[in-house]
C-alpha cells in the first residue's frame, strides 16, 4: 500500500524554478522533490493545495 502523499499540487502543471518550463504536476512530483524545491524556492507554497505541518 502505498503511504499518503504529503505534498499536493493544484490541478494543472506548474514552473518552480524562475525561467524554466511548467512540467511540474502530482503525476511527476515526489515528496522528496517537492520538500526540496520548497526549500530552495519557497515562493512556490501558494502552488500547493496542502502542505504538511511543519
Amino acid at each position: 500500500m502505498r503511504a499518503k502523499r504529503q505534498y499536493l499540487l493544484k490541478p494543472g502543471k506548474h514552473q518552480f524554478v524562475p525561467r524554466s518550463p511548467a512540467i511540474h504536476h502530482n503525476g511527476n512530483l515526489t515528496d522528496e522533490a517537492a520538500a526540496w524545491y520548497l526549500q530552495r524556492f519557497p515562493h512556490i507554497k501558494a502552488l500547493f493545495k496542502r502542505l504538511p505541518k511543519q
